[in-house]
């Protein structure tokens, strides 16, 4: 998609290099937020009634 918008005339390579460059940061920057969000989340669910939803340990195990 970046190739085509500068073949096509629409953008310079500097406006596609830098929307890449800022689309890559803010994808990082909002894994790490939301990373250290459901690790919190499920730290509370080890402690609540739906602690058995959540796998330790490896998750299931396979009889056969």
């Amino acid at each position: 998609m970046a190739f085509s918008r500068v073949y096509v005339g629409a953008h310079y390579p500097g406006d596609v290099i830098v929307g890449v460059a800022l689309g890559a940061a803010v994808a990082v920057a909002v894994n790490r937020v939301v990373s250290v969000q459901v690790g919190r989340w499920l730290g509370h669910l080890v402690h609540s009634p739906l602690s058995p939803l959540v796998a330790r340990g490896g998750g299931t195990q396979e009889h056969g």
